[in-house]
């Protein structure tokens, strides 16, 4: 698991500032304060919950670093969709 979670956040890593502008391009907000307090825990579960009220999510400890990346952005997808959605 430890391993995982170096992994899957060297991946985030190199890829975090062009996910974090292309969400803010495309829905109009300021991704830098909506992503800071998001937490990726890494887990045994496959299905992979999100917990909207503690900004944090899963993924399943089997996904590739690629995997990992696909799943988290899936769930800040709808995590900012909420905000929007919340906004309006």
């Amino acid at each position: 698991m430890k391993e995982k979670v170096t992994a899957y956040n060297k991946y985030w890593t190199l890829y975090e500032e062009q996910v974090t502008q292309a969400f803010a391009d495309a829905f109009g907000i300021d991704c830098d304060i909506q992503f800071n307090d998001l937490v990726c825990n890494i887990s045994l579960n496959p299905v992979a919950p999100r917990y909207l009220q503690q900004h944090s999510f899963d993924v399943f400890y089997l996904n590739s670093e690629k995997g990992a990346l696909g799943s988290a952005l899936h769930e800040i997808v709808n995590f900012v969709w909420f905000i929007v959605w919340n906004q309006i």
